[in-house]
């Protein structure tokens, strides 16, 4: 998201021999798995699902968003129109 790929465990915390830190380590290390895993496979349903959708045209009676930004208007700009 930033354009850098964030900073991993450094290595001298990797040979650690206290065990309250192997653990932190560890769960890290899995958190971190899990979160690429999830990114992956969301990447993958988001790809499959633009494949998938197709224009289907509006009805009658439907609401949608309009743009104003090429509306022509008989005022001189949007500030001097009436709200």
């Amino acid at each position: 998201m930033m354009g850098y790929k964030p900073r991993g465990i450094p290595h001298i915390l990797l040979n650690s021999t206290i065990p309250a830190t192997e653990d932190q380590i560890r769960y890290l290390q899995k958190t971190r798995e899990e979160a690429i895993a999830c990114h992956n496979f969301a990447m993958q349903h988001m790809a499959a699902r633009s494949y998938r959708k197709k224009f289907e045209p509006w009805k009658v009676g439907e609401k949608v968003w309009l743009s104003a930004k090429n509306l022509i208007s008989a005022f001189p700009s949007k500030k001097l129109a009436p709200k």
